[in-house]
């Protein structure tokens, strides 16, 4: 949950420590590096783009090299970090299921299922949304295609990608490990989160941008000449950024006086244009962030809760979080609450992952619950219609209720 800045913070140092190893592999490095990756990876599970890429660049290393002394020793990375992930897993508290694995699975039983066609059309879907995700983080809002800041905007983000590719090429662990991190969000199932999920990587696009400016540069100049050269090339990404920064604060500040406390700590409130609506969707957050205290109120130690948004069941309510699918019809939604052994379901207009509601309306599944399931509680919302909901289904496995 919002893991993007720890997560960018831990593979910087994982980049910087393979950088240092390459230099020198000492056993102690290894030791580091492997630490990193694990934590990495414990911090977000697409951290395994950061493992595939270590593991193809030492490959490639190796072949070119035939260094058998830095081959045992990034084996000793690959082990290290292994050894860590499976203590978490068999020591780690209870919590939700793992999103990436789970959605994952979706994509490619839906890609088997409704063939290459539809996996396409889901590339070329979330493609789009990284160039928005992109444009989102460079200058949040653009207006027209044709605006100056949009066609600048766009250029830079085919630059960077472009200077990535190039270090991927010269086998940089960075650029591979863009790559492949970009290659796993384009058959993410929810484009919608993208302005999100994407971020981590577009910090390296941007070093990767200045670092190829300044290889152009070496050409014509002194190395210290196209180091400063690139220095003064970061002045134009700026340009695009700095200016965010007052409407930020501005929005900010905006929030503090809102009648809606705590707006202004939801990225809602920053990313939406419309005010109103930007205040109505952080409200309606507020709202099921309170939900997380009401189902630890309701429930009891251990109980496991499905929602939509386990992680935030485990996080927030202090509870098991279990994930509910899709649900077609009642006889399904039984199944799923006994196949895995949920005690409560909770249902709220709010899906984590699927903002846009592509995959239907996440409060539809209480209709199913009619005269199968109790009701603990109910929250209107101030239209005074449903919003959220929390149904006892131990009956449903033929438990008794107290």
């Amino acid at each position: 949950i919002l893991s993007e800045f720890p997560y960018m913070a831990l593979v910087f140092a994982a980049l910087v420590s393979h950088r240092r190893f390459a230099e020198d592999p000492r056993w102690s490095r290894a030791l580091l590096l492997g630490a990193l990756v694990a934590a990495v990876m414990l911090t977000r599970t697409i951290g395994v783009a950061l493992c595939a890429a270590l593991a193809w660049v030492e490959m490639v290393a190796y072949l070119r090299e035939r260094d058998v002394i830095r081959a045992k020793r990034a084996g000793a990375i690959v082990v290290s970090s292994a050894a860590l992930l499976a203590a978490w897993y068999v020591l780690r508290p209870t919590g939700g299921e793992d999103a990436y694995v789970h959605f994952g699975s979706e994509v490619a039983r839906r890609a088997t299922g409704d063939g290459l066609e539809w996996l396409a059309g889901l590339v070329a879907t979330n493609l789009a949304a990284i160039l928005n995700a992109w444009l989102n983080a460079l200058v949040i809002y653009w207006g027209e295609p044709t605006q100056p800041k949009f066609l600048g905007a766009a250029a830079l983000f085919v630059a960077g990608l472009a200077a990535t590719a190039w270090r991927a090429w010269r086998g940089q662990l960075d650029g591979v490990y863009c790559v492949v991190f970009l290659a796993i969000l384009a058959a993410w199932p929810f484009p919608g989160q993208m302005y999100r999920l994407a971020l981590p990587v577009f910090p390296l696009m941007l070093a990767a941008l200045l670092w190829a400016v300044a290889e152009v540069l070496r050409t014509r100049l002194t190395p210290a000449g196209a180091i400063r050269g690139a220095c003064y090339a970061a002045i134009i990404p700026l340009a695009f950024c700095v200016p965010a920064l007052s409407y930020i604060a501005q929005r900010a500040n905006a929030g503090a006086s809102d009648k809606t406390e705590g707006v202004q700590d939801i990225m809602e409130f920053y990313r939406i244009p419309f005010r109103p609506e930007a205040q109505a969707q952080a409200a309606s957050q507020l709202r099921a962030f309170a939900d997380m205290g009401r189902i630890r109120a309701s429930t009891g130690e251990g109980d496991r809760v499905m929602a939509h948004g386990p992680a935030y069941v485990a996080l927030l309510a202090q509870r098991r979080g279990v994930a509910l699918d899709p649900v077609r019809d009642a006889a399904d939604l039984a199944a799923q609450a006994r196949a895995r052994g949920a005690d409560y379901v909770y249902l709220s207009t709010i899906h984590p992952r699927d903002s846009a509601h592509r995959l239907g309306d996440p409060l539809a599944p209480a209709r199913e619950f009619a005269g199968i399931a109790p009701l603990v509680w109910q929250r209107p919302g101030p239209d005074g219609r449903l919003e959220a909901a929390l149904f006892d289904v131990r009956g449903l496995r033929g438990e008794s209720r107290p």
